[in-house]
């Protein structure tokens, strides 16, 4: 099994897209509007001339199966993530979590909504801890030196 994090290219946009809108996804998302497809490309154009966001899909196998983004947020790298729906059930967001996180330190924090129960079995799988909660959004943190 081949596992490659790669960073976004502007020919990804349609697929991250597609996993955006998900109902899943949009459920659990703290904006929870549909994107539109003008509005999602500003968002790809502004992220890859960005220099504090980045965005990367996990291909296995060279398929794609999920993306995460961090951003700074106050002292920390503030991480979303999404499966794509065709590949959940898998552990594949652990799977996208371990990969993002070798070999890199800093304070990292997931803000999840606190109904997201499988986002936050699996930040506490790995290492993550509750430091508060706010409006309905658990406030998962995560300390590497």
């Amino acid at each position: 099994m081949k596992i490659e994090l790669r960073p976004i290219v502007y020919k990804d946009w349609d697929i991250l897209l597609d996993w955006a809108n998900d109902i899943s996804t949009r459920r659990n998302s703290i904006n929870q509007h549909m994107i539109s497809e003008k509005e999602h490309l500003k968002y790809i154009q502004r992220v890859l001339n960005s220099d504090d966001i980045n965005v990367y899909i996990l291909e296995v196998d060279g398929i794609p199966v999920a993306t995460i983004r961090d951003s700074l947020h106050e002292n920390f790298i503030e991480l979303s993530y999404n499966v794509s729906s065709h590949h959940r059930g898998k552990r594949l967001s652990v799977l996208l979590m371990d990969v993002y996180l070798y070999g890199r330190s800093g304070n990292f924090l997931c803000r999840i909504k606190n109904q997201n129960k499988p986002s936050i079995s699996m930040v506490k799988r790995c290492g993550f801890k509750l430091d508060k909660e706010v409006n309905g959004l658990g406030y998962y943190v995560l300390k590497r030196q």
